[in-house]
Parts: C-alpha cells; structure tokens; sequence
C-alpha cells in the first residue's frame, strides 16, 4: 500500500481545500519552500526568488532536505506573512515528529506577538479556515477559544495552536514540547540590546530547546529601525544561509506585484517617502524627518481669513519656570462668507443623497445647492480657497527663560484672563499636568479648564490632524520667527516598534498648536469642522452671542 504524500506547506497555503491562495507568488512559494526544507525547483530560475535569498551564490547554501531551524521573513506589507504563518501553524500539526512524546504530553505551537491584538490575526485566519474548509475542519478537536484551536495530529495526538503575547524571559514558552513557534511582527519586539525585560532574544532561547525534531522556528515582519535581534540577524545571515538559520527579505512588488504596481510605488515614493522605504523596499530606516513640511507652515503663517468666528478659546503648554516656556494662545474657527456662485448649483449636481438639511440651506444661501449628508454647503472645487472655512490660532505669548521666583504663577494667570476676555473665551484647554495647579487659579477668574492630553499616544494623533490641516489650507498659524523656528526643529523619529515618537529641542509653542488640535478632534472648540455633525446652528448661536 502506497503511503500518502507528506504535506507540505506549499499546499496548505496554496490549494484550494485549505487556505486556498491559488495565486500565489513565486516568492510566496518559495518561503513555503525553504521553510519546510524542500527544493525550490523551477523557482530557482525567478530573479526575484534569487533576490529573496539574497543573491544566486546563497541558492547553493539552502538547507534541502531537513526544514532549517529557524527562518526570518522580512517582507512588505500585503506580502501574505501573516497567510503563511498562519498556515505554517496548521502543517506543522499535521507534520512534526512526535514519536518520542509519552501519552499526555500535548505539544504547543505559540503564535507569539508584541500584544495579543497582533497575533490574533494569524489566529483569526486559521480559525476562520477551519470553520470554511472541510479538510481543516475534519482534523479540528472541539471548538476554539479566544486564544487556542486544537488539532489532531495523524498520530492521533492533540496539538495545540495557542496566540501569546511577548513575556518576560519567554514565560509563556517554557513548560511545554513545541512544534513550531512563530513569532510574528518580529522586527516591533523589543530587544535585550535596549535593556528591555520583554525581549525577543529570551523568548527565541526559551523555544530552542524545546522544538521537537522537525518543528522550526518563524519569524516575520516588516522592517522598523536598524537596531534589535531581527536587523542583527538580517546583516548577518542575509545571502549566508546555513542549515540553522535562513534570512528571506523581499521587497513589495516582490512578494505582490499586483498591489505594488509601478503607479503605486511612484506615488507612495511621491506623498510618503518612509513608506516607500519600508513597505516598497523594505528597508530598515533610522531617518529623522521634520514632522512639518517648511513651505506648508510658510504658508498657513501668511494666511489670512475675513469672516464670521466662533467662539474662541485659549490653549496653553504650561511649565514650571525651570527654563521651558509657558505658552498660550487664542484658537477658534472663522467661516467665510462665499458669494452664492461659489456653491455647486443644484440643478448641476445630483443631491439625492443630501438629505433633510436641503430646505435649511436654501434659507440661508438663498438658492439651490448642493449640501453633503449632514446639511453643510459644498463648495465648487474652483472657488477661491479663501472662501474656506479655517481654524486659526493667534495672539501667541510666551513667559520664557527660568521665571521661576520672578513671576508668579497669579501674574500668568491673570495675562491669561485678560486675553481670554478681550476676546469672549471662557475655556482654557490645557494638557494633564496643567490642571493640577492652574485649574483653581482661573477659576477665580470665571474660566473653564478642560483637559486634553498630551501623550505618546494622542501625539502622533495631533501632528497628523495639523498636518492634515496644513495641506488642506484650512489651518492659520502666527507668523511668529520663534514659533517657524520651533516647528522646523520638531522631528518625527521612528522606533522599533514600528511606531514614531515627536521631539524637539524647545517645542513649548508646537505643544500650543497640537494642544489647539487635540482641542479641535475633542470638539472643544465650538463651531470646528472637524467634528462631523457639528453644524451651522451651533455657529449661528455663537453669532449671537
């Protein structure tokens, strides 16, 4: 009696009775292929395969025959990682070795990421299969959990495939046989270089000894900065592959010319240049960039607006006096007045999904137009960008230099108010350390202070808010040298986990403007435009008061 072919991962990725990507690249077959230690055939020829390794001469060093002990996939985004993986878990359970297992031992393969959310991808696509596809089904034990789907291996034994979070010495690793552990978005795990206590240097030791024979280790990613186990292992083994460890590392029309097009990767290199860099050609990138362009902060510091303004309110950074500036400024909303024919004519546009708010817009422009779903005027593309509504931010002081026992904070608090009367605010936005010794203060001068904080979190939200601002011309900033000079110093830095952090040798007035943004996204200042259905009537009332 024949025996029935080994599956092979190849298979499980690519045939249609399990995950079923039928079209499937030459490079995506070929990390199937050295994963699992086979020949790569035919792909041996493809130019791209041969810059997957790493060059024609590292062909001749794949390990055949026996599949490697552990290999790194650093590709682009849409590459099908996450696919392979995920089918990689489910062939492992159906082809490790677990002959020398004693009854009751039931081995694991840990899908291992920096936080549970990241892992659950790969954990979501096999479940997913197993619900669809009857070949994966009919080796499935019970039902999965929210973290673990069991299957029966053809020796009968249970193996589970259980998502982890990243773990302090690789805590959640030890204790059990593994058939194939996988990290995935390696590149974001912390390193043992930076000091950190969850690194992925302890969690690939904690699985090594315990890999039953024919299990592998994967991990895969895209590229962050060139620091940590991952860009350690690239410069070191790329091209040099031995029976241990096995470097792939292609670009984005490499592994998925059909969302990589030419006209995508020119524009990409066009609007965004670090996501060519690391999603075109994956590349580990450690450039520092101005987190705001100098021709659009140029030009929303000589902008002006004429109109109807809501009511404004004051944002401030503040600070101890040590030497860092306390700042404040006004920002409020300006609405101009367009003539009639700059709106889109109604008997010109289709307005069937406009809405009940038709009839109010009629009243107040005095002729038909076009409204969008919430019942806000839309203007032609080619009117005037003047005609824009804007948020502006203006009348901007600083107490700078080490005040600390020259002014009081009362003296502060008092030039606060008066700006804040002068000009009808009663809010005063501040971030989390603000109110803690403030708050009282302008209550004692009739002011509100609402929190908005400032974050390693919310702050990339706000630079992308202003700089979202910045292009669409609807952002006036004071022409102010310090504050030009501040935001042209303000960077945007890439960390290994794949995120960004915003710093800058003095940044007390860029804290203002990305106070007046957090504002904005909150809703704090009334009338914003940011802030779907916050309409005309809000604006109106303002009017009148």
């Amino acid at each position: 009696m024949s025996r029935a072919p080994r599956l092979t991962l190849e298979t499980v990725l690519c045939d249609r009775r399990f995950f079923g990507l039928e079209t499937a690249t030459p490079v995506q077959r070929a990390c199937c292929r050295v994963i699992d230690g086979l020949p790569l055939g035919e792909l041996a020829d493809d130019a791209n395969v041969i810059a997957l390794v790493g060059g024609a001469p590292a062909l001749a060093s794949l390990p055949v025959g026996q599949p490697p002990h552990r290999v790194d996939i650093i590709g682009s985004i849409r590459s099908a990682k996450s696919m392979t993986a995920a089918a990689a878990a489910f062939a492992a359970s159906q082809t490790v070795d677990v002959s020398g297992l004693k009854p009751g031992e039931v081995p694991r393969i840990p899908i291992v990421a920096p936080r549970m959310d990241l892992g659950r991808v790969e954990f979501g696509m096999l479940c997913a299969q197993a619900a669809e596809k009857p070949a994966i089904a009919a080796r499935l034990i019970g039902q999965p959990t929210s973290d673990t789907i069991v299957f029966r291996h053809p020796s009968g034994m249970p193996i589970e495939v259980m998502i982890t979070a990243a773990s302090s010495g690789g805590t959640s690793l030890v204790s059990r046989w593994v058939a194939r552990a996988i990290f995935t978005e390696a590149p974001r795990t912390a390193s043992e270089t930076e000091g950190a206590a969850v690194n992925l240097e302890s969690m690939l030791a904690a699985v090594d000894g315990r890999l039953l024979r024919g299990g592998s280790i994967i991990t895969n990613g895209s590229p962050t900065t060139p620091t940590g186990e991952i860009f350690n292992a690239y410069e070191k083994r790329f091209g040099k592959p031995t029976p241990h460890h096995v470097v792939l590392h292609g670009t984005g029309p490499m592994f998925n010319p059909g969302y990589f097009t030419p006209e995508k990767c020119a524009q990409l290199q066009e609007s965004n240049r670090r996501s060519y860099v690391t999603d075109v050609l994956v590349r580990f990138d450690a450039t520092e960039l101005g987190a705001f362009d100098p021709e659009m902060v140029a030009a929303a510091q000589a902008r002006t607006r004429q109109g109807q303004a809501s009511q404004p309110v004051v944002v401030m950074d503040a600070s101890g006096g040590g030497g860092d500036a306390f700042c404040f400024a006004l920002a409020f909303w300006i609405f101009p007045s367009p003539p009639p024919d700059a709106y889109l004519r109604e008997d010109v546009y289709d307005v069937r999904e406009a809405g009940p708010a038709r009839e109010i817009v009629r009243e107040i422009v005095g002729r038909h137009v076009v409204v969008d779903g919430f019942g806000t005027p839309m203007l032609d593309p080619k009117a005037a960008p003047t005609w824009r509504p804007a948020l502006v931010i203006a009348n901007m002081h600083a107490f700078t230099g080490k005040w600390r026992g020259q002014i009081s904070t009362d003296e502060i608090v008092l030039s606060i108010a008066r700006l804040a009367r002068a000009a009808g605010a009663r809010t005063v936005v501040g971030d989390q350390f603000s109110g803690a010794f403030i708050e009282s203060a302008l209550r004692r001068h009739g002011l509100k202070f609402e929190q908005c904080n400032y974050t390693a979190s919310s702050k990339p939200l706000m630079v992308s808010h202003m700089n979202r601002m910045l292009r669409d011309g609807s952002l006036v900033l004071p022409n102010d040298p310090s504050l030009t000079r501040e935001l042209m110093g303000f960077r945007e830095i890439p960390t290994q986990s794949g995120t960004y952090r915003y710093e800058g040798k003095q940044d007390d007035r860029v804290a203002v403007c990305l106070t007046a943004m957090g504002a904005d996204m909150a809703g704090l200042i009334r009338g914003s435009m940011s802030r779907r259905g916050a309409g005309r009537n809000d604006r109106g009332a303002e009017a009148r008061q």
